[in-house]
């Protein structure tokens, strides 16, 4: 019986991890269970435990802004938690909201409220030295339901390979299906740079432009707080990553370790270059096209070099398991067996360009919430198996809605920059004629590329502006016009290659609508899958 499951350990205190800790101890106060009975211990690594007993977060903080939709917020409302996702409204049913800020928020009430005092206790674990430690740890836990919430590069996952490595993982380095290993047109992996923000400089362009410019093509996201704190993506062919990673001295350039294109940096963000943590360094060979697509990206966004901190280099490979539950040994002395689950990004990982990956999550963590701490009243009532078996339907349901309905619209070949736009390469490694060429191509034809780029952004507010809930004041069509043709703009080649990213729906528009170009949102539609009213069929 699940009313008999009490003991809880979540591993791993990100967002998911956390929610899901604060709901269950929500239904187990509400249930007048016993403390020393029933309770949940999250466990994280980044956790510090200061004099007066508080747990914080030290040390390098997540940076990125992480879009939230009302609907999956709304999940979390009667667990009296909605309050906790609070952000900028940029987009009709959705915020955007900080993910540091959100842990900051989550930590803080897991400390501060009653009934997470009562159940929830936070614990700091340590790294361990190799998954057979990672294993026999989890094993050792003392609890009934065990829920793997840490990461992409989930250790829970790989400690229980009979169960969730994937039969047709690429090779012993990565264990899950990749996008592109089920689809032959796919590519299984994506690249860009995200150029860090920072947060105490104003902004410069209302946050409804920002939407329509980045709609508009897919070379460049901004996804950002009130316009500047968050990063500026960019995506990049392999081609062009490589020349970085090379440039980096093969170091890569990942958030631990970003790089800088400007001199005072390490200076100005007060960053010690010897230090281990968030070494900030610089490029052992210059590349002038990078510098020139980051700014390219600034003017696009009206931005400039005052808001950039630091740059990342990012590899996107969407990747899933097939099995969302593990069956444990029971622990000693005792002849019930334990359950493994897995959310978040451990068990589905997102393309960010979509804005799903917090979003799918929360939802994973809303069933098994609802899974084990549902009533006769909730459509997950029912026997244990019964349940494990509604949340691996549920969990393939909400994969195939986000992975292949929405992060594989980012995947397929023919949308990948180095198809829609051959000449990027060419500017890399080509013939000085072949360069010359293609930047007097795009000098001759910019006027037609901004129109077009203009047309395109212009559809988007049209079609948006309109909705009820849109949180911007009306942007004219001069208004718009006038983010691309300033004096401070992209240089044509860049507004050539936005025009060449651009994916175009493949259905005619009805009548008295303009066709839409930019992102591929033909591609991403459909009905949501939703924990609150998922049936089993």
């Amino acid at each position: 019986s699940t009313r008999e499951l009490k003991r809880w350990a979540i591993i791993g205190a990100g967002p998911v991890g956390l929610v899901l800790g604060l709901a269950v101890a929500r239904v187990m106060a509400r249930a007048h269970m016993c403390p020393e009975e029933a309770h949940v211990v999250v466990y994280e690594i980044r956790l510090e435990q200061g004099g007066d007993g508080q747990f914080n977060r030290p040390g390098p903080r997540r940076d990125q802004v992480v879009t939230l939709q009302d609907d999956v917020v709304d999940l979390f409302h009667s667990a009296g938690l909605g309050h906790l996702f609070e952000g900028e409204r940029v987009w009709a049913r959705s915020r955007n909201c900080a993910i540091a800020d959100l842990e900051d928020r989550l930590l803080a009430f897991a400390q501060e409220d009653d009934d997470a005092r009562r159940f929830l206790r936070l614990q700091r674990t340590k790294r361990r030295r190799n998954i057979q430690e990672q294993r026999d740890w989890i094993l050792g836990l003392d609890a009934d339901v065990l829920v793997g919430t840490d990461g992409a590069a989930s250790p829970s996952r790989q400690a229980f390979p009979e169960t969730f490595r994937s039969v047709d993982a690429p090779d012993q380095e990565f264990d899950r299906t990749r996008l592109g290993d089920k689809n032959v047109d796919c590519v299984p992996t994506d690249y860009a740079l995200g150029i860090g923000l920072t947060d105490d400089v104003e902004p410069l362009q209302e946050q409804s432009a920002n939407v329509f410019l980045t709609l508009s093509q897919c070379r460049y996201l901004l996804n950002s707080e009130q316009g500047k704190r968050g990063y500026l993506n960019i995506r990049i062919t392999k081609e062009e990553y490589d020349q970085i990673f090379d440039a980096t001295g093969r170091r890569g350039c990942t958030f631990g370790s970003p790089i800088t294109l400007f001199q005072d940096a390490l200076h100005a963000l007060d960053v010690d270059p010897t230090a281990n943590h968030n070494r900030i360094h610089r490029l052992t060979a210059p590349l002038p096209w990078l510098d020139r697509t980051i700014g390219d990206g600034l003017k696009l966004f009206n931005l400039t070099t005052d808001h950039v901190r630091d740059i990342v280099g990012i590899q996107l490979t969407p990747a899933y398991v097939h099995h969302y539950f593990h069956i444990l040994p029971p622990c000693s002395g005792t002849n019930r067996p334990r359950i493994l689950c897995l959310a978040g990004d451990s068990a589905i990982s997102h393309h960010f360009w979509p804005g799903r990956g917090l979003n799918t999550g929360l939802k994973a963590a809303s069933a098994i919430a609802r899974m084990w701490c549902g009533d006769e009243s909730d459509p997950w009532w029912g026997g244990c198996s019964n349940r494990l078996m509604l949340f691996q339907t549920f969990m393939v349901a909400l994969r195939k809605r986000e992975m292949q309905g929405r992060s594989q619209s980012m995947m397929w070949r023919r949308y990948q920059l180095a198809e829609c736009c051959p000449w990027l390469n060419h500017m890399l490694q080509g013939e000085q004629a072949v360069q010359a060429q293609i930047l007097a191509d795009a000098r001759d034809r910019d006027g037609q590329h901004m129109d077009e780029l203009f047309t395109s952004a212009k559809t988007w507010a049209d079609l948006l502006q309109p909705r009820h809930g849109w949180p911007h004041a009306r942007l004219g069509d001069a208004a718009l016009r006038n983010k691309l043709t300033r004096r401070a703009r992209p240089s044509p080649l860049a507004m050539r290659t936005m025009v060449g990213s651009a994916c175009v729906a493949p259905t005619p528009p009805s009548a008295g609508q303009q066709q839409l170009s930019g992102w591929p949102t033909f591609l991403q539609g459909g009905r949501e899958v939703d924990p609150s009213n998922f049936v089993w069929m």
